[in-house]
């Protein structure tokens, strides 16, 4: 029977090696939990915490939160015109082992115990991970629909606060609220959408051939009289419209394929949210391929998620203890620490960090209706 894991041991399991391994494992997930920026907006790591925006320039389920840099995690063609610059926001979280988990590692001498504890931090490492690239989606899709991602965190305890905002500049022109919502089944939204079309049109010199719609708003539209009209003949409210009959309906009049994004994250003290706004409509610039069950759309690309370097990774960077490499200074960060010596009970946390933030040249290809 093998007996149980020494500190030494332990400290390996979580080295530098096999953490990065973990971070490229983890990170590459994104990719399968369907986040949009991962294609409208993919990775570029930067060698400074600076960002310029520059627009103009290419042919016209927890979320971490931001912290200061020097913050303690919180736990659980055309002339290119900048127009505006600043810092790569930091992004941490921090998940405490629980002291159960402490002793089954250091103290029950019991292989089996280690294992059940190693469980749980495994999963929390995961986490951790997890929730930075949530928050990289979250600031994606804020920067779409507001014009800014917005950093507000409140101070709590040591931890100090962040109050600011990542304003892409968007004209205030590219974002309406429609007098008549969709709540209501006799509003003509085909009506309201080819005139928004065609403002989309007037400000970019091309239509929106995409549009996000969250599953709030899919649920009114698909209860339109107008749309089961033109899609049925008469307004039978016993038939049943479908995304997919809509779609065709709405490609066929040169209006936009609707993607349902239903992506939801426990953000702040708020668990379940949406990270659409449940009463937007936003059409975007995209493309439209004819599948099976007809035309599915896609965000062309946007600009990029910047990874900047993290203060930990340069504070770690060919250190003794936990030498991370030079080459792995920007991106994703993260360390699982546990100390046995000392006075009191052993303790243990994980710390994971990235700085990064959405950089969008072509973000003003975008108009955002507010239909409920």
């Amino acid at each position: 029977m093998k007996g149980a894991l020494s500190m030494k041991d332990l400290l390996n399991l979580f080295s530098v090696a096999n953490t990065l391994k973990e971070i490229k494992q983890i990170d590459e997930r994104a990719d399968q939990a369907g986040y949009l920026y991962r294609t409208a907006a993919p990775i570029e790591e930067k060698d400074t915490i600076r960002i310029d925006l520059i627009k103009g320039a290419a042919d016209r389920p927890v979320v971490a939160s931001f912290t200061d840099y020097t913050a303690a995690a919180p736990r659980k063609g055309r002339k290119a015109v900048q127009i505006g610059n600043g810092r790569i926001p930091a992004t941490k979280i921090g998940i405490d082992i629980m002291p159960d988990d402490m002793v089954r590692l250091l103290i029950s001498g019991s292989l089996r115990s280690q294992e059940m504890a190693l469980s749980s931090i495994y999963r929390d490492r995961a986490t951790a991970l997890a929730a930075i690239v949530a928050r990289e989606e979250r600031s994606f899709i804020l920067a779409l629909q507001l014009g800014k991602v917005s950093l507000a965190e409140p101070s709590v305890g040591s931890k100090r606060g962040i109050v600011a905002d990542f304003d892409y500049g968007v004209p205030t022109n590219r974002f309406k609220t429609l007098g008549a919502l969709w709540s209501d089944t006799a509003t003509p939204v085909l009506n309201q959408l080819k005139e928004e079309t065609e403002t989309f049109l007037s400000h970019n010199g091309f239509r929106p051939q995409v549009a996000l719609a969250p599953p709030a708003v899919l649920s009114y539209l698909l209860n339109n009289v107008q749309l089961k009209k033109a899609a049925f003949g008469a307004p039978d409210v016993d038939r049943l419209l479908t995304l997919q009959i809509v779609n065709a309906l709405f490609v066929g009049a040169g209006l936009p394929c609707i993607i349902e994004y239903n992506r939801r994250a426990d953000i702040g003290t708020s668990e379940n949210v949406s990270m659409l706004d449940e009463t937007k409509f936003v059409m975007l610039q995209g493309d439209v391929a004819y599948g099976p069950n007809g035309p599915v759309g896609t965000l062309t690309r946007y600009g990029t998620t910047d990874r900047g370097p993290t203060m930990e990774a340069i504070a770690a960077y060919d250190g003794p203890e936990y030498p991370w490499p030079e080459e792995n200074l920007s991106g994703l960060y993260m360390r699982t620490r546990i100390k046995s010596e000392g006075e009191g009970s052993p303790v243990g946390s994980t710390i994971a960090s990235a700085t990064t933030i959405p950089n969008l040249p072509l973000i003003d290809r975008v108009r955002v209706l507010t239909v409920l």
